[in-house]
């Protein structure tokens, strides 16, 4: 069975090639003439086939079939075909057969045909497999019988540095040099590589032919990129640059070349960014190319030094992660020397958050709320109007304030890094201290930073060295794990004044977002099995046994000073035994509330606290016993004074029967002490 794939003129006449084919083919199939020298130095020769075995078509038209064959060693072969007869017009086809011999279903690779007066016939036929078995299909343009025949191919064996990087998964790398440094190349070959994506329809992004691979990353102040293709091997080079997804092939640029050379300039990038680029060539030869990729710096850059990363963790966890949960992670943002591109000033910070960080780690306005290094103020409102005084109340005061502000307090302006009239994100916006609108500094400040300045020496726009930072703590959350909510990144992208507030001029929209990837590590948490109340005499060791049902340690703490009881621990203790010696001072009960946190071991894991309450009774009070000798055992007379309420007093006499008088003992009976 003869199925199309490609290079087919009309999908009507091979229908009816189908059924001719598989029928008849088989004997001359079996005894076609092998190609065995690969190199195209040696061709195989045969006579005129007298037999017609595929029919006519629109590829296809001679009537008499001669058959040759070779055993491929590398993907593309060029196959020449030539006759020795001048009336012989040569015309082939490549097939292959789905088990490798004469009686399997065949399978059209390629056809070649020239339609005009010529001899000889030359083509490439793509895709091939080594070790794999393909037959040539030679015929006549005006139906000849005369003459010798001549098939040569030229099927290489591929270079392994060529088809190193013949996977998208695993493109080579190509390190670009800064923006303005000038281009970095790489010189590479594609002979024996895979073919590339072939897509629906007829596109400049499709590489059906032989395709390497190579992985580019943009700086931080990259806007647009130019890629130069050159080959001295490939007439018509062609590349395409994609995102990094190898199954959906996001298209950013493509170029199909011709004269060896494929080229593209001022291509839209993103900065920090990283994409794979595709070359090949578009009629299917293959040779060595010089690929090169040049980085622009867009001028509306601004922040073009700035990092972010974890400085600090509770738990021990790695700086980048992945954290435990419960565990507090401490940010840093620095940005140096802020540029202010066409005036604009710095005007906010905006984070994001991952969803793994614990809801209390921020404020009903969604700030951490924890702010270990405030955003620092640099600019100065100059003197434009003479010292200060009435006619210039603001000079030498700071140009203004870092504010939390929600999510839609500000609008952006332009079409930029969002399209003009996005409502912003939430984050720290700048209010300025001078108010344009009134020209007042104290009481009249503008309170949208739709309305604002950013941090700058007002009005001046000049060259500054303007440095910030910003550091915060968050702790990754003890429920997250439940949730599936293990995302803990963290990232700041900084905006200018132009962009949202006050001033007009486009700036700064290429600036980059820095970010901190990390993600939660889930772990089962203890869950504290003990009793949660006891009760002690005053002096007594508490001696109160912390138990959960995993392994773990244990941190507890007096939670509460009781004034009336010494020997609370109010500082964090790191034990599996509540050991405190407690004191009652009063003369009733008092409690001593506890809370204890137990922390897994295999791995550190934090579960939650658990209130313990010890209740402390008072010593009894020492009685005061006042006797007069009774006359026997049943007129005792005493009484007892001094005595502690809460305690049971028994009085026995002691002495000879009555009337003998003697000395009277008590026995106190109360709680243990």
């Amino acid at each position: 069975m003869l199925l199309k794939k490609q290079y087919i003129h009309s999908f009507v006449v091979m229908l009816l090639l189908l059924v001719t084919f598989s029928t008849k083919a088989q004997d001359d199939c079996a005894g076609s003439t092998a190609v065995t020298d690969l190199t195209g130095a040696v061709c195989a020769t045969s006579s005129v086939s007298g037999t017609d075995q595929l029919g006519a078509g629109s590829c296809e038209e001679g009537d008499f079939d001669t058959w040759f064959s070779f055993v491929a060693q590398g993907p593309s072969a060029t196959i020449d075909v030539s006759s020795t007869s001048g009336g012989f017009r040569p015309e082939y086809l490549v097939i292959s057969s789905d088990d490798d011999t004469c009686a399997g279903n065949f399978t059209l690779e390629n056809c070649i045909d020239q339609n005009g007066n010529y001899t000889s016939i030359s083509g490439v036929t793509n895709g091939l497999t080594a070790g794999l078995t393909y037959w040539v299909i030679v015929s006549s343009h005006n139906d000849s019988t005369s003459g010798t025949l001549s098939v040569c191919v030229t099927n290489p064996i591929p270079a392994a540095g060529c088809v190193d990087n013949e996977d998208c998964a695993t493109p080579a790398t190509l390190t670009l040099n800064a923006p303005g440094g000038g281009s970095a190349c790489v010189n590479d070959c594609n002979t024996g590589a895979s073919a590339g994506p072939d897509f629906t329809g007829n596109n400049c992004q499709d590489l059906p032919n032989e395709t390497v691979w190579y992985t580019i990353t943009t700086s931080a102040a990259t806007a647009t990129i130019d890629i130069s293709l050159t080959s001295g091997d490939m007439t018509t080079p062609e590349f395409a640059l994609f995102t990094t997804n190898c199954t959906t092939y996001t298209t950013i640029s493509c170029a199909e070349g011709s004269g060896g050379s494929a080229t593209s300039n001022g291509i839209t990038v993103a900065p920090n960014t990283t994409y794979i680029i595709g070359v090949s060539n578009v009629s299917g030869s293959t040779g060595t190319f010089d690929l090169c990729v040049n980085q622009n710096v867009d001028n509306s850059a601004c922040n073009t030094n700035s990092t972010m990363a974890a400085t600090a963790t509770s738990m021990g966890s790695p700086l980048a992660g992945p954290y435990l949960p419960g565990e507090q992670v401490t940010f840093c943002y620095n940005l140096t020397d802020w540029t202010q591109f066409n005036c604009n000033y710095i005007g906010a910070f905006v984070p994001t958050f991952g969803d793994c960080w614990d809801p209390a780690s921020f404020d009903g306005q969604g700030m951490p709320v924890t702010i270990n290094t405030p955003l620092n103020v640099n600019g100065v409102i100059q003197s434009t109007f003479g010292p200060p005084g009435p006619q210039n109340p603001c000079a030498g005061d700071p140009a203004g304030s870092w504010n939390w502000f929600t999510a839609g307090s500000a609008t952006y302006n332009v079409n930029g890094y969002y399209p003009a009239g996005t409502a912003m994100p939430a984050g720290w916006y700048f209010l300025s201290s001078y108010d344009p609108v009134t020209g007042l500094c104290t009481g009249n400040d503008p309170t949208d930073p739709d309305f604002s300045f950013g941090d700058g020496d007002y009005p001046s726009c000049g060259v500054n060295t303007f440095d910030y930072t910003l550091c915060f703590t968050l702790t990754a959350g003890t429920t997250s794990c439940g949730t599936g909510a293990t995302d803990c990144s963290v990232s700041i992208k900084t905006f200018a004044d132009g962009e949202f507030g006050a001033w007009a001029s486009l700036g700064c929209t290429v600036d980059a977002t820095q970010s901190v990837p990390a993600t939660l590590l889930c772990c089962t948490a203890p869950v504290m099995t003990n009793l949660t109340s006891s009760t002690i005499c005053s002096n007594q060791n508490v001696n109160f046994a912390l138990t959960s049902d995993i392994p773990a340690t244990y941190s507890w703490i007096a939670t509460v000073d009781n004034p009336n009881v010494t020997g609370e621990s109010l500082v964090a203790q790191n034990s599996a035994l509540i050991n405190d010696v407690l004191v009652n001072t009063s003369a009733v009960a008092q409690v001593v509330t506890y809370e204890a946190t137990p922390t897994g071991t295999t791995p550190i894991c934090l579960g939650l606290p658990q209130t313990i309450t010890i209740t402390v009774d008072p010593l009894p009070a020492i009685p005061t016993i006042n006797t007069v000798a009774p006359t026997c055992a049943a007129d005792g007379n005493s009484t007892i004074t001094n005595y502690n309420a809460a305690f049971t007093y028994t009085f026995t006499p002691a002495g000879p029967t009555a009337g003998a008088g003697g000395a009277i003992s008590g026995m106190v009976l109360g709680t243990a002490y």
